[in-house]
């Protein structure tokens, strides 16, 4: 009996062990990914047996290497193997990092193409573990050398990172012998990046199939990783195969890392480009109907005085019901939300659309062609019965509606036309009220604009050489384009960094520009603030009717900015907050791809004398915090019982650019 249950519990062992070696069958089945990621193939477990004199060619160069210390003397770099280290560079791995560039890195192949991967890097360092954080935004970097396993065995590996990243391993030394096993794509990463190192399961191809590895030989591993955004992080863990699948993976030790002790002007397949075409170039355009000249050129077309235009009854613009009041509760930063509940609805030039990646996308409200173009039919029938037929009307360039469920419509009329007794060509471009009861069309005659109001462009600036200059370059391509000398520039020096060499005030003198002042902060703070800055160049001017704009350098300047600008700030009645187009890394105005930036009112314009019944920025609140002080702002000029005029402007686009390292 005690020989039967011997032989019974002999059986079910060798039966277990059958169960694991099937198990690992299965597992020999999983793909080992090549470098074209169309190549898959499928590969078994990689025993080496077959390979063991070229490992041990290999295994005796690594030692030859090692001995002659030729390793990585890149400007310096800490990966050299010390001639006294007889450690021989165990414990640690190089790491090449490439900052500081105007590219961008949006994949790995990005990574591949900068101009100095992969031997000239930024900066390099030895690190002791398969894992690195760091803190900053846009930057790439490769962690090679080798691995030594502490045993015989199948080994797979698992790479995390809350970005993207390849990893790439050697059946031996040789990098030209590389494949990448794992990967992340950018499109894949974790969003939750506080613990990333939990996401060792977030996708299948973080975890690379199984490999039979020998123990104490050196396998060259390389990780190329790039980083959009700021807390970086990237790592490498292992499995091992004992009889049992280890529930979670392991961090690799010090122990069983190494220096990659040769020239880095090697040989690797990681190091080319794996794709073909960049994507989303063929459809990175803005989407427009063409513009006549009219359209494009309306805003140095002379305009029609309003005096001339009053063929329509006139009536006065009421405050319209959706005005928030003291009754209306606004919450902190509520005027995002507040501004998407009024209709504001355009037509004509002011129907925008950009690509945002690969999806046609519109931002203002479309309002309908046939009910516009036959008010502004009505308008010019008024207007020819009363001229006996002088204006011909050429183009319609665009209407705006702005509906009071209650009471009606507020409409702009942009219109060209043609005076028959010169052949002239004028513009009209003035506001009218649509009653929604009588249907009756008026001209508001307290809502007129001034095509040469004085404009204030104000911004505040801390070094950022390049983009100081880019724009005095586009306010001087604007002032030597329009002729328009009713606009001045105020700046808020805060000084250059250390590394750089800007003068404002010398750049601007040797400008076109006629009408600029730089306020020089740097002699009373030492630190960058947006709010005391932008705030200090408001209040040093005197006209309370003229009109200031509060401006970005990362911003182009549309030809058409202020013409817009004009017409759409009214004394004690509406500021303009244009919404801009937030560009992607790696875009620019020939090759627009981005998004519409609704929550943001950083650029806006208002009248001096609107500025200070608001009782200007909230200086204390925001003196050195960034971020928040526009949307304050906002909800106080609703508070105050006035209009905000919220449209997205065609042309107008923000760079990308790195988080400034001055911003708190």
């Amino acid at each position: 009996m005690m020989k039967r249950t011997v032989i019974k519990f002999i059986l079910l062992l060798q039966l277990a062990a059958v169960i694991d070696f099937a198990i690992l069958l299965i597992y020999q089945r999983k793909p080992f990914f090549s470098t074209s990621r169309s190549s898959i193939q499928s590969e078994t477990i990689h025993d080496l047996t077959m390979e063991i004199n070229q490992i041990n060619n290999d295994n005796n160069n690594y030692q030859k290497n090692t001995n002659n210390h030729n390793i990585n003397n890149v400007n310096g770099c800490p990966c050299n193997i010390d001639p006294n280290d007889k450690t021989r560079g165990r414990g640690k791995l190089c790491l090449y990092r490439w900052e500081n560039f105007t590219d961008c890195i949006e994949d790995v192949d990005d990574l591949r193409e900068l101009k100095y991967f992969p031997n000239r890097p930024s900066v390099c360092h030895a690190i002791s573990q398969f894992r690195y954080f760091y803190d900053l935004e846009i930057y790439g970097q490769r962690i090679f050398g080798y691995i030594h396993p502490p045993k015989d065995g199948y080994y797979a590996f698992v790479l995390t990172t809350n970005s993207f990243a390849e990893l790439w391993l050697s059946n031996g030394t040789q990098p030209s012998k590389a494949k990448r096993i794992a990967w992340v794509e950018p499109w894949q990463r974790p969003w939750d990046v506080e613990f990333p190192e939990k996401r060792w399961q977030w996708v299948e191809t973080q975890l690379s199939g199984w490999f039979y590895l020998y123990a104490n030989r050196p396998y060259f591993v390389e990780v190329l990783h790039g980083q959009r955004l700021a807390k970086g992080y990237v790592e490498v863990r292992w499995k091992y195969f004992n009889g049992r699948f280890q529930s979670l993976p392991q961090a690799i030790h010090t122990d069983y890392l190494s220096l990659f002790p040769r020239s880095p002007k090697y040989h690797s397949p990681s190091h080319m480009v794996q794709r073909f075409v960049k994507p989303g170039i063929g459809i990175s355009k803005v989407f427009r109907k063409p513009e006549s000249n009219f359209s494009r050129n309306y805003h140095v077309i002379p305009k029609i005085a309003h005096r001339n235009l009053i063929v329509l009854p006139t009536c006065r613009y009421f405050r319209p019901t959706y005005i928030v009041t003291k009754k209306t509760r606004l919450r902190t930063y509520g005027a995002v939300n507040k501004l998407q509940e009024i209709a504001h609805m355009v037509q004509g030039k002011f129907d925008y659309k950009i690509f945002d990646r690969d999806r046609l996308r519109s931002c203002n409200r479309i309002a309908s062609a046939k009910r516009t173009n036959s008010l502004v039919a009505r308008f010019m029938t008024a207007l020819n019965d009363k001229y006996r037929n002088q204006y011909t009307l050429i183009e319609n360039v665009g209407v705006e509606e702005k509906v009071d469920p209650r009471r009606g419509s507020r409409l702009l009329f942009d219109l060209v036309v043609k005076d028959n007794t010169n052949q002239k060509i004028q513009r009209i471009s003035e506001y009218f009220y649509h009653r929604k009861v009588s249907q009756i069309l008026c001209l508001i005659s307290d809502v007129v604009w001034n095509p040469i109001t004085h404009v204030h462009i104000c911004l505040a600036v801390k070094g950022q050489s390049r983009w100081v200059r880019y724009f005095i370059k586009e306010l001087s391509n604007f002032y030597l384009q329009t002729g328009d000398k009713h606009f001045s520039v105020i700046i808020a020096d805060f000084g250059r960094d250390s590394n750089e060499n800007l003068d404002v005030l010398k750049e601007l003198k040797a400008s076109p520009l006629q009408n600029y002042k730089v306020i020089p902060m740097y002699k009373d703070y030492q630190n960058f603030s947006k709010t005391i800055g932008m705030d200090t160049a408001i209040r040093s001017i005197d006209d309370p009717e003229s009109i200031v704009l509060q401006y970005d350098l990362h911003i182009n300047f549309p030809h058409d900015l202020l013409d817009n600008i004009r017409k759409r700030c009214i004394r004690k009645r509406s500021v303009y907050m244009p919404i801009i187009v937030r560009l992607y890394c790696g875009h620019n105005l020939s090759n627009p791809n981005g998004f519409y930036e609704r929550d943001g009112f950083g650029i806006m314009a208002y009248y001096k004398g609107d500025y200070d019944a608001l009782g200007g920025m909230e200086v204390e609140k925001f003196k050195f915090k960034w971020g928040g002080e526009d949307s304050e702002m906002a909800d106080r000029i609703l508070k105050h019982q006035m209009e905000i005029e919220r449209l997205c402007h065609p042309g107008m686009f923000h760079f990308f650019h790195r988080k400034l390292n001055w911003k708190n």
